[in-house]
């Protein structure tokens, strides 16, 4: 019951949760486009290290030593390698990514109500309380019982916004006051 009272005061506010998917939004599409980038950099490099195996082969043609020819055909098999692996890489990053719904859908159902979910569902769900909630495990004297938990971002810093005045910082410049 004095869980239950607890996690039943850390229910967020509907600015708060509007913060926190505005933040993990803004996450996911800054990874996708990262990813994206290194996508297309690995392309590059496949093709330039392609470029690179055609000109030591028009080179080797041209060769009669068999020493440099086998400097060339040493670098190609390095070169082929390469080539393959940025290949490799940028088609592992071509591959369809869940969406962002699919993704932080139960994340921000939990964010949302952590209480009535706790209530209602099922020990799976609870778990993933737990996890959206606290960001270490909850220390429980014997004597005293339940003490204070530390939650993570969303319940923590975002909440503190709404506190007091709502006014995070304030408007005139930050100084070192002298004494």
């Amino acid at each position: 019951m004095e869980f239950l009272n607890h996690l039943d005061e850390l229910q967020p506010c509907t600015e708060v949760r509007d913060a926190a998917h505005a933040i993990l939004a803004d996450m996911w599409s800054q990874r996708e486009a990262h990813r994206s980038e290194r996508r297309k950099n690995a392309q590059k490099l496949a093709r330039k290290a392609e470029a690179e195996i055609r000109k030591f082969l028009d080179r080797i043609v041209n060769t009669t030593n068999p020493n440099i020819i086998a400097a060339y055909e040493k670098k190609i098999s390095d070169l082929q390698r390469d080539a393959l692996v940025w290949k490799e890489e940028a088609q592992n990053l071509g591959k369809k990514q869940p969406q962002f719904k699919e993704l932080f859908e139960q994340s921000m159902e939990v964010l949302s109500n952590p209480c009535e979910i706790w209530r209602n569902r099922d020990f799976g769900w609870k778990r993933m309380v737990l996890k959206v909630v606290f960001s270490e495990r909850l220390p429980y004297c014997r004597k005293n019982g339940l003490r204070t938990a530390k939650t993570t971002f969303a319940f923590k810093d975002l909440s503190a916004a709404n506190t007091g005045d709502g006014i995070l910082a304030r408007s005139r410049r930050f100084e070192l006051l002298r004494v």
